[in-house]
């Protein structure tokens, strides 16, 4: 059943964070080891093979190819990483949009299992999210390209005059403001992802509704937000730390060890060695700080959200699911 709910003051925010993520996270853990399982194996072997093969390239030097055909070769060789971390970002998506469900049915008073969230995932919700995720990166990102349109116009006009250096003023001031405005503009559409999700909204219709939902909360907003970001950095290095550095420890043991019997001089091709060693620890890094996010963002995303649409005037119901609250295991 539909709830009437009420603004929630920071405290009240951060109890109904807590909790929501204690009764979630096993039934998120679920989803994120269904979607992210293999990209997070595919990002290490990946990642691996992509150091070993920059030391091979370093060792040969130029003897193998030169120019256009070794920067085709180092591209060709990263290629496949940045496959793997882009099938990881979609991943990513999907999971998020769906332990959205879980934490939606928990404040709405029906809690569904992993199962029936996945299925309202693919029934178009994921795609939603991924339009409406991407159409506010390419307007973040075009905000970046008209910078740098502006900065070069003003760039030639400083090379043809002699008081050039006073293009630099209004150069700087041009990309001060479009920062303030891209970090404007990102925190009114953070919720693009949770509007698309939970109220299965269209791309354009999900910019548009966090953006109105921001009215008059965007200080708010901001401060909660930087707050939530840093504990779950904190949260995310706890967690991931140990199991990157146990990754890596044969390498940091054998670093040490060189570094000690060479009396802090190392060779630079022993150096090299070492690093080609660190792919694997490194996608393990990059895995396991995915799976603590996308587990843990989408309880206070859910709260934030959900406490701003209770501060609407008139405030607006999110209607009932469309499945069987108990479809599929709750734990």
């Amino acid at each position: 059943m539909n709830q009437t709910r009420t603004p929630q003051d920071l405290s009240g925010i951060i109890e109904q964070t807590f909790t929501l993520i204690g009764s979630t996270i096993a039934r998120n853990a679920v989803i994120a080891s269904l979607f992210l399982a293999l990209p997070i194996i595919l990002v290490t072997i990946t990642a691996n093979e992509f150091f070993s093969f920059a030391l091979q390239m370093q060792e040969t030097g130029a003897e193998d190819s030169e120019g256009v055909e070794r920067l085709m070769t180092f591209a060709g060789s990263l290629a496949p990483f940045i496959i793997a971390s882009l099938l990881l970002s979609l991943g990513s998506l999907i999971t998020e949009v769906a332990c959205l469900q879980v934490a939606a049915g928990e404040l709405n008073g029906e809690p569904i299992g992993y199962s029936a969230a996945i299925a309202r995932t693919f029934d178009g919700r994921w795609l939603r999210g991924l339009g409406a995720e991407l159409l506010k990166m390419l307007i973040l990102a075009g905000g970046f390209v008209i910078l740098g349109v502006i900065a070069a116009i003003f760039g030639a006009f400083s090379e043809g005059s002699e008081g050039g250096t006073g293009f630099a003023v209004p150069i700087i001031l041009i990309m001060f403001i479009l920062i303030i405005v891209g970090v404007y503009a990102a925190v009114r559409w953070n919720f693009s992802l949770a509007a698309a999700s939970i109220e299965n909204l269209p791309p354009v219709e999900a910019l548009g509704r966090t953006w109105s939902l921001m009215d008059g909360m965007w200080w708010r907003t901001a401060g909660i937000l930087l707050l939530a970001g840093i504990a779950l950095q904190f949260v995310t290095t706890i967690i991931s730390m140990p199991f990157t550095f146990g990754s890596m420890f044969d390498v940091y043991k054998e670093f040490y060890s060189v570094l000690g019997a060479a009396s802090g001089k190392v060779d630079p091709s022993v150096f090299a060695q070492l690093q080609a060693q660190m792919g694997t620890g490194i996608g393990v890094g990059i895995g396991l700080t995915t799976l603590v996010r996308v587990t843990i963002t989408p309880a206070y995303t859910a709260v934030m959200f959900f406490d701003l649409i209770a501060r609407e005037v008139p405030p607006k119901v999110i209607q009932p699911f469309d499945v069987e609250p108990n479809s599929g295991p709750t734990e």
